[in-house]
C-alpha cells in the first residue's frame, strides 16, 4: 500500500489548494506592473488571463499533477530573487500557510 496516493477528498481538497494559488499568482502577476510585457508579439495581461481559464479547466478536469507543475513554475522567479512579498500575498490570499521558499532553501 502506498501513501502517495490521495483519496477522493484529499485530492479534491489538493485540487482547490493548487487552483487557488495558480489563481492567485496570476493575479499578482497581473496586479504587479513590473511583472507586464506587451510587444507586438506578446502581451501579458492576456497570456495571464487566458492561464487564469486554463487553470479552471485543469481543476474541472482534476488535473493535479499540471496544478503543481503550473504553480512551480510560475513561482520559480519568485523563490529565486526573494520575493518576500509574494508569499506574504500568497498567504493573504489564499489563507494557506504555504512557504513557497522552504523547498528551495
Amino acid at each position: 500500500m502506498t501513501h502517495n496516493k490521495l483519496n477522493k477528498d484529499e485530492k479534491q481538497s489538493e485540487l482547490t489548494k493548487y487552483r487557488d494559488l495558480v489563481l492567485a499568482t496570476l493575479a499578482y502577476y497581473l496586479e504587479n506592473n513590473e511583472m507586464q510585457i506587451k510587444t507586438a508579439d506578446f502581451d501579458s495581461t492576456e497570456n495571464y488571463t487566458g492561464l487564469k481559464i486554463q487553470t479552471e479547466e485543469h481543476y474541472q478536469k482534476g488535473r493535479l499533477t499540471r496544478l503543481k507543475q503550473w504553480f512551480r513554475d510560475l513561482t520559480e522567479m519568485q523563490v529565486e530573487t526573494g520575493d518576500l512579498k509574494f508569499n506574504k500575498y500568497l498567504q493573504d490570499k489564499t489563507k494557506y500557510d504555504i512557504d513557497i521558499f522552504k523547498s528551495y532553501f
